[in-house]
């Protein structure tokens, strides 16, 4: 068995709202506990979902607060494979997996090489989901295409195997209008009978959508709320989120201003200090020159009246005195 833990409020995460506040301005204050259960709620209940109705996942044990519990699947991260006996096979067995999702109304948002598992076989295993979305949604075909472009620059860069030139392929990328003309909504009863509602779907959204390169959050159904109010709440929401940023952007300029003008400060007054320094490290200089000055003088005077005291024919040599190289 394998143990997942949802740790949204990791370290990596803590900056969100401070960079994006869409969520505190919509759905008020969420704990990260509670988003990373919302994360492993909706994780454990679309792969429950997804095994019951024949997807390549592993089979969904239990989920208890953060924690999910599944099968472990006897197979390695497809990024870690640079070689593949049938590239074309596994390529269009990727490609028919997004299409059967999207017939089931669901876009994974993170389909590529790390979210899918080979074994020797070459048969795939699909993991990550608490990031799927609907096809109802706003950038779902985006999202859609978006996964596609993923797994074929995985294959051309990684494999090598461009899929564009293998004609023997049916098609080398599939159309998404074309995949949920007859799209069914048994997996979104499968996963509301899980515990994922509707509405922990919204609060997951926001929360995504306040990260980078997340999907925007779909908006409410008709018959899940008044769609005018919900409007001007945004609109109200953004306005005054706008507002905050400009008096956060003023203040935020006007403290560099003073900690540009403080720092400016320091600096002169230390300069000062440097320059009194200076001058009176050159003084000193200067007044000990002038005394060694005098000394020498002084004995040098000492040493002509000593000569003088002697006079002609004195006996004896005087030594002159050594001055330190004078």
């Amino acid at each position: 068995m394998a143990l997942k833990l949802h740790r949204l409020g990791r370290t990596s995460f803590r900056a969100v709202r401070s960079k994006r506040d869409y969520l505190s301005k919509t759905a008020g204050h969420f704990s990260w506990l509670y988003l990373s259960r919302l994360s492993a709620l909706k994780e454990f209940a679309f792969m429950k979902a997804l095994g019951e109705h024949g997807f390549p996942v592993p089979v969904a044990i239990d989920s208890n607060r953060h924690a999910v519990l599944m099968t472990l699947v006897d197979a390695v991260p497809m990024i870690q494979v640079r070689k593949l006996t049938y590239p074309g096979q596994v390529y269009l067995t990727c490609m028919e997996l997004m299409s059967r999702l999207a017939a089931k109304g669901l876009v994974h948002c993170d389909f590529n090489e790390f979210n899918l598992l080979i074994s020797d076989d070459d048969e795939l295993t699909l993991i990550d989901f608490p990031q799927m979305v609907s096809v109802c949604h706003a950038n779902a075909k985006e999202l859609f295409e978006r996964d596609v472009e993923c797994i074929i620059r995985y294959f051309t860069r990684k494999i090598g195997y461009d899929p564009e030139l293998d004609e023997a392929l049916p098609y080398v990328r599939p159309v998404f209008e074309d995949c949920i003309k007859n799209y069914d909504d048994a997996l979104d009863v499968a996963t509301a009978a899980s515990g994922f509602q509707k509405d922990h779907q919204r609060e997951l959204e926001a929360f995504t959508a306040s990260q980078e390169g997340g999907p925007e959050p779909s908006s409410p159904q008709e018959g899940e709320g008044d769609g005018a109010s919900s409007v001007d709440g945004l609109v109200s929401g953004s306005e005054a989120g706008e507002d905050r940023e400009e008096e956060e952007t003023a203040s935020v300029v006007d403290t560099g201003f003073t900690m540009s003008v403080s720092g400016e400060r320091r600096r002169r007054v230390k300069g000062s200090e440097l320059g009194d320094k200076g001058i009176q490290a050159k003084t000193t200089a200067e007044r000990q020159k002038a005394i060694r000055r005098e000394a020498l003088m002084k004995a040098a005077r000492n040493t002509n009246k000593v000569k003088g005291k002697g006079g002609k024919g004195a006996k004896g040599k005087v030594d002159s005195p050594s001055f330190g190289g004078w």
